[in-house]
């Protein structure tokens, strides 16, 4: 117990805090100091978690806000709210990458075909390209779009993904 310190209506003594009524001296402190209320605003107490439920991209994809939906959905609707709108952004994500992964498939097949032939003024790969860039892209997107939101999370403001499928309210 810290005696030190002094709360609304508690003063410490050497037997450790006690009350003051203000007309009389109440009962010793109990074992813990009593609390004062926490006055921060729901967005500042969920700030932190909320932040983090958009590292999907950096550690564990839809992992993290999922897990972060799970635990705080009925705690802190702040926290809830990015949680969900990460774990939409990322799942939405995810099905557009295995989409592209399978276009992959496709294109590969395509350039290889188009390939077949020597010819010095045959046009590039181009199937191959498209699908491979546009997957870098994509993946550039959603670090971009994360972080995006991160920021907005940290400061305490409500943020949605404009391309993410609302599976998550």
């Amino acid at each position: 117990m810290n005696s030190g310190q002094s709360f609304e209506g508690w003063y410490p003594t050497e037997h450790g805090l006690r009350l003051w009524t203000g007309s009389q001296w109440g009962p010793f402190a109990p074992n813990q100091l009593p609390q004062a209320p926490d006055t921060r605003t729901e967005e500042e107490k969920g700030k932190t978690l909320a932040t983090l439920a958009h590292l999907g991209p950096f550690a564990g994809g839809f992992v993290v806000p999922l897990v972060l939906y799970l635990l705080e959905k009925d705690k802190n609707r702040f926290t809830r709210h990015h949680a969900a709108q990460a774990l939409n952004f990322q799942i939405t994500f995810m099905i557009l990458w295995l989409l592209s992964f399978a276009l992959m498939f496709i294109a590969i097949p395509l350039t290889a075909r188009s390939g077949s032939s020597t010819a010095v003024n045959e046009a590039p790969p181009w199937p191959f390209f498209v699908v491979f860039f546009g997957l870098f892209a994509g993946m550039a997107l959603n670090y971009v779009m994360s972080i995006v939101a991160m920021v907005n999370a940290h400061k305490g403001k409500y943020f949605r993904y404009r391309v993410a499928l609302p599976f998550f309210k």
